[in-house]
């Protein structure tokens, strides 16, 4: 076959050159020439045939042509300005292209290697496109492009590209690298491009722990990001704001979008985030977006407590100037199946969020919370926060290891959910974190993991209805022998606790929580505790937010060292989110 070819392509150079020299040359006889455009594509040609001197456009995509089938004469062509070759069988970058080249198409060959002769050949190349081909990382010759100084876009789609190709020229405007096997972006990834308009890593393996901090700044004039089908947990650190137009995030792996994520995004017009594994959504996340039509949300389980107060009063002040897609709850029971726009009833019934856009789901520093913890009595019980009698609850608080707590409770009443917070008492409690989780109502049990050992916490849990009060639980995770069921009983508003055994036991004036101790006084009688569930059935929560003047302590099974902890960087690294975002 290569003999063929070449023999071939002799004789078509050999025609070529004798139509030239009488001043033109006709239509090949396989193809469609309407002026300067040329059809001969999906013709089965093995060899470009002679082409006419005025042709500008070449349609020669979806035939059998290889290297051997491209003749030399074709560099002569001044006046061709496109050549589509996708779908062909090339091997190697052809090397016998007109100079007067615009716009190169050759995807889906078997292409390996990017040579910079070859390239050099081509000064005036705009767009290049190089999908679905074998090229790796490697095989792109330094300083590839270094004679490309038009080039404004490059398409190197569905390669074998392991990163970031270096040496790209300054004059490139559109980026295109998704469905590859990228895995890392350092900080020089892309120096001096500071012309990119519109960049695409979809399909790639990035994590955020692998993207450094300053990946993305660099690209000031960049109007549209897309990293579809990655491992992202949260958004990259210091995505670029000032031009930034579209913004896809979709099918990622994310639980949280810390309120910085779309900071100074004035000109973002449209935001996807659906197929993602998140629930809710911070107080001020949309304070920039002025320019939002936009927000593309499906494939997430959304909760719309009230922690979501705040983003369907935003959904009514835009009205139509936004287009909201995927916006249904996926809880609480009452609200399953509705969109968030649909739940003004409910929403009324909340508490007005405070500076701190607190919600059922968020972790707030105590200085300022949104729950308050109750007070301790005068007889050492436990009192609701303005003393309202409410229905009976029983809740009882078990260590089972210094860093785990069981909690079982009892309800006289129905509740649609209920709140569980738990608050680690320290030196300074103003500082400390309440860490609070919603709980169905059908629940009657929680497993506290990661706590802090040697540590004592204030439990709290709540139905979530109106004029009801928290029953409270003090327990310990630093003295293992001391480890009773500890019984918290609320009735008409206040609050007695009990061991197991009913021995009465008496703490120490705290100084911790600057209130006076509390007695633990045996119950009368007390409804008996639902029988301990199977593991399987709990559900693990983990506090991610530590206390100020505490390490983040977190199980040696599922992480490793990181000497980062207490700086963004080491929660970003450990799957946490940053510490002013941190949430259960």
């Amino acid at each position: 076959k290569p003999y063929k070819t070449h023999h071939l392509t002799a004789i078509t150079e050999a025609a070529l050159g004798e139509a030239e020299l009488q001043g033109e040359v006709p239509c090949p006889s396989a193809c469609r020439c309407d002026d300067g455009f040329i059809y001969c594509n999906d013709r089965g040609l093995s060899i470009i045939p002679p082409l006419p001197l005025t042709a500008a456009v070449l349609y020669l995509q979806n035939n059998r042509i290889d290297n051997a089938g491209l003749p030399v004469s074709l560099e002569r062509r001044m006046t061709v300005r496109v050549v589509y070759l996708y779908d062909n069988e090339l091997d190697d970058f052809p090397t016998h292209l007109p100079p007067s080249l615009r716009e190169l198409h050759l995807q889906d060959n078997n292409i390996r290697t990017l040579p910079r002769a070859a390239l050099a050949r081509l000064p005036l190349l705009e767009k290049l496109h190089m999908d679905d081909n074998s090229i790796s990382t490697v095989s792109i010759e330094e300083k590839a492009f270094a004679n490309n100084p038009r080039l404004r876009l490059l398409f190197l789609s569905r390669n074998h590209l392991s990163s970031i190709p270096s040496g790209l020229p300054s004059s490139l405007e559109e980026l295109r690298l998704d469905d590859n096997r990228i895995s890392t972006i350092p900080t020089h990834a892309f120096r001096g491009l500071a012309s990119l308009r519109r960049l695409f890593l979809d399909g790639n393996l990035l994590a955020n722990q692998r993207i450094a901090d300053d990946t993305f700044s660099r690209l000031s004039n960049l109007t549209e990001l897309s990293l579809v089908r990655n491992s992202l947990q949260s958004p990259p650190l210091n995505l670029p704001s000032t031009h930034l137009l579209r913004l896809y995030l979709q099918d990622n792996a994310m639980v949280h979008m810390p309120r910085s994520s779309l900071e100074g995004m004035r000109r973002l017009q449209k935001l996807d985030l659906s197929g993602n594994n998140l629930t809710t959504l911070p107080r001020g996340l949309f304070r920039d977006l002025d320019s939002i039509s936009q927000l593309l949300l499906r494939g997430n389980p959304w909760y719309c407590g009230c922690n979501l107060r705040w983003l369907h009063d935003w959904l009514h002040v835009r009205g139509s100037s936004v287009t909201v897609r995927g916006l249904t709850c996926h809880g609480p029971e009452k609200a399953r199946g509705k969109t968030l726009r649909d739940l003004t009833s409910q929403m009324e019934q909340c508490e007005v969020d405070g500076p701190g856009g607190g919600g059922s789901l968020f972790t707030l520093r105590s200085r300022r919370p949104v729950h308050r913890y109750p007070d301790l009595g005068q007889d050492g019980s436990v009192v609701g926060a303005d003393g309202v009698t409410g229905k009976s609850l029983v809740i009882s608080v078990k260590p089972l290891t210094p860093e785990t707590v069981h909690i079982t409770w009892q309800a006289a009443q129905p509740a649609s959910a209920f709140r569980l917070s738990w608050l680690r008492l320290g030196n300074n409690p103003a500082m400390g974190s309440i860490t609070e989780t919603l709980v169905p109502g059908d629940r009657r049990e929680y497993l506290l993991t990661q706590l802090q050992p040697h540590s004592s916490y204030i439990i709290c849990l709540v139905p979530l209805s109106e004029h009801e009060h928290p029953a409270c639980a003090r327990t310990e995770t630093a003295y293992p022998q001391l480890q009773p069921d500890v019984v918290a009983s609320r009735s008409s508003g206040s609050i007695m606790m009990t061991t197991s055994n009913l021995v009465q036991l008496r703490t120490t004036q705290s100084s911790e929580i600057g209130t006076h101790g509390f007695q633990m006084t045996p119950l009368a009688a007390h409804h008996p505790l639902q029988p301990k569930a199977k593991v399987e059935d709990m559900t693990y929560i983990h506090t991610i937010f530590p206390s100020n003047n505490t390490t983040l302590y977190r199980s040696t099974l599922n992480h490793t060292a990181n000497p980062g902890y207490g700086t963004n960087r080491g929660y970003r690294e450990g799957g946490i989110p940053d510490i002013d975002y941190a949430y259960t």
